[in-house]
């Protein structure tokens, strides 16, 4: 997260470097600290959208995040979910399968398709989201918390540098519509 800094200068509130939504809150309480400012200039901020720099995203269309004990949680992207349509059924890795970056790992059954799960890093899956038994529909409605896939222990965590930011993803799924 950028860091917040707000200057009070010559009767204006300049708030600097806001680079996500949890900053709407910091840099309301930098504002109201002020009793009656003249004038507020807000640089780099955009109420819009703000970037998952925590998630890093493959070309196939899959997230990752991963934890301090390097346990990447492993899910779909809206933009697949989206192109998917309704959800109806998910195949699940077994506990244990060992797996390498690219390789297919599960599948989803939605209306139009069956798309494969592929692994965006090699690793060890430790949990599968078996929530998904009962409702696969979480991929469509919580692709990014609820809707998860699996977990796994990473293999080697420098693989996570080949990935892509969440802007980057952005940028790539730009581009390829730019290309259709």
């Amino acid at each position: 997260m950028a860091a917040v800094k707000c200057l009070f200068a010559r009767g204006a509130i300049s708030c600097l470097s806001f680079t996500s939504c949890r900053n709407v809150t910091a840099m309301t309480k930098c504002i109201n600290q002020f009793k009656t400012p003249l004038s507020i200039t807000v640089r780099n901020f955009s109420v819009s959208r703000f970037y998952l720099q925590e998630k890093k995203f493959s070309k196939d269309h899959e997230w990752i995040s991963v934890d301090d004990a390097q346990i990447g949680k492993v899910g779909l992207t809206n933009y697949a979910q989206n192109a998917l349509g309704d959800v109806v059924y998910v195949s699940l890795p077994d506990v244990g399968t060992e797996v390498s970056s690219g390789d297919e790992c599960g599948s989803v059954e939605s209306v139009k398709t069956v798309s494969d799960i592929y692994s965006p890093v090699a690793g060890e899956v430790t949990e599968v989201n078996t929530a998904l038994d009962d409702d696969p529909t979480l991929i469509n409605t919580s692709c990014y918390d609820d809707g998860w896939v699996y977990k796994l222990k990473l293999s080697d965590p420098e693989e996570l540098n080949s990935l892509m930011s969440e802007f980057e993803y952005d940028e790539f799924l730009k581009s390829s519509e730019e290309d259709h």
